[in-house]
């Protein structure tokens, strides 16, 4: 959070429109302290190749490349004491308030990102997708763990999906579709 609000400050110091500096918060903010996690296994996966470059940690620094956003984008407080949502009780399938959020707003996005590897991160967003029934399925890297240093399991969940993992990449890669990365080999 501190990275978001000091980006945004300094962007618009510097005279960024309000927009200009949310481009940089997204841009310097998604997934930082686990990028180079999530790099080097999609890098392990093939990814890199897939799309010609020679890391994955290349995609965080082009917005044109990558596309992040979260199965539930919005502050989510649980129970009494009003806890922060980790995204497993309730499950987001399995509650209607979640399930509404994730079919009218992410379902939308991802759907609309043609011919994309989606990459769901964890077990509880993999599994909202598969009981959703969503269409992209069949590019999803189903198995990849949520990379957070919390997840003790992460590299152990990795290694066991590695195989089925690489298979999906291969997949992607050679099917036919629109909307394709611009460094595509």
């Amino acid at each position: 959070m501190c990275i978001a609000i000091e980006t945004y400050r300094s962007a618009r110091q510097h005279g960024a429109s309000d927009a200009e500096a949310q481009r940089a918060v997204k841009a310097a903010a998604s997934f930082a302290g686990m990028r180079s996690r999530i790099a080097g296994w999609l890098d392990d996966l093939g990814v890199n190749d897939a799309v010609g470059v020679e890391s994955a940690t290349e995609l965080f620094d082009e917005p044109a490349s990558l596309h992040t956003t979260s199965l539930v984008r919005y502050p989510v407080f649980v129970g009494e004491a009003m806890a922060n949502y980790r995204g497993t009780s309730p499950r987001p399938e399995a509650s209607p308030l979640l399930r509404s959020l994730i079919s009218e707003l992410l379902i939308p996005e991802l759907s609309g990102l043609r011919g994309a590897l989606i990459v769901p991160m964890g077990t509880a967003v993999a599994r909202a997708l598969v009981s959703l029934e969503v269409p992209f399925l069949d590019r999803c890297l189903l198995g990849f763990p949520h990379p957070s240093g919390a997840n003790g399991w992460a590299n152990r969940q990795f290694a066991e999906n590695r195989v089925r993992l690489r298979a999906a990449v291969a997949h992607w890669n050679r099917s036919p579709r629109t909307g394709e990365p611009a460094r595509r080999n």
